[in-house]
Order: C-alpha cells, then structure tokens, then sequence
C-alpha cells in the first residue's frame, strides 16, 4: 500500500511518511472502515456509497481528526490487477493536492 499526496506543481509529499501500512474493511451492506499507519496513525469509519460512473465516496462518521467527521470524500476508483487505486483533491497544509491510495488485497 502506499499513499501520496502531489501539488500541482512540486514535490509529492507522503502524509504519513513513504512507509505506510493499512487496512480498508468495506462491507457488502455499505460499511467501510480506513486504518493507515506510518509516521502517524489516521483513521476514519462509516459508509461508502457507489456512483454509476464507479466513482467512490466515503462517508465519514468517526475519525481521528475530529474536524472531518461528517465530512463526504469523492474518489476516483481504478482497479490495477490485485490492487484498487483511490485518487482524488486533499488540501494538505492549506495547499490543494491530487491524493492517490494503493490498496492490494489479500488472499483470504
């Protein structure tokens, strides 16, 4: 998994640092819940709605920045063989930036 976060113009910057780690549990039912790891620790449940374009969008009920919860986030969703890549606009320090998630599943 790795999750990056690239300005329009200028470095990409990596939110948690290069080495993440992390889970995503989304239910048939529409539940979904998001654990990274890496120089910190973020997190966010609640549920996930689908579009008919196939684009993706988290619900955000609980999370570990308080200012988000309640908060809807619109991704772009592209599955590369075993991996699915969420992408989509983050402001990082007040700066807007195009985020990209590489999830990979594992076998059950």
């Amino acid at each position: 998994m790795s999750y990056e976060a690239s300005p329009e113009s200028g470095a990409t910057v990596y939110p948690l640092g290069a080495a993440t780690a992390g889970v995503l549990d989304c239910s048939d039912e529409g539940n979904m819940s998001v654990h990274i790891m890496g120089a910190g620790y973020f997190h966010y449940s609640g549920y996930y709605t689908v579009d008919e374009k196939g684009s993706l969008t988290h619900h955000v009920e609980l999370c570990s920045d308080r200012d988000l919860a309640g908060a809807s986030s619109l991704r772009n969703a592209a599955l590369e063989g075993a991996r699915l890549v969420l992408s989509g606009s983050m402001d990082v320090d007040g700066k807007a930036h195009t985020v990209r998630v590489v999830w990979e599943r594992h076998a059950e």
